[in-house]
């Protein structure tokens, strides 16, 4: 799947494609406060294009062909060659800690 970054405007940086993804894992779970935990976490080959991204998406599997799932990234690490992200849903991420 090709994984899109975007920067804290949410403008679209780059879209690294499938051939350049090692790993993109989506999860989900319920927590605590019974909320949907979202959470998509990717490896994918390194690009100074997206050192600075705060945000990424795939493409939904529910929904229309034009339906993503936007994840706010909240951690990355950028081993020898490779560049990893976590990113967590934005619906629960903007409503933590609000009711």
């Amino acid at each position: 799947m090709a994984i899109y970054f975007f920067d804290k405007n949410q403008t679209l940086i780059k879209i690294v494609p499938e051939s350049a993804t090692f790993e993109a894992i989506q999860t989900q779970e319920l927590d605590d406060d019974s909320l949907l935990k979202d959470t998509l976490s990717v490896t994918v080959k390194g690009d100074e294009k997206i050192l600075d991204a705060e945000y990424m998406a795939v493409k939904s599997y529910t929904g229309n062909a034009q339906t993503f799932d936007m994840y706010r990234i909240v951690t990355d690490t950028t081993p020898d060659k490779s560049m990893s992200f976590t990113g967590m849903s934005l619906a629960p991420y903007e409503l933590n800690g609000h009711i």
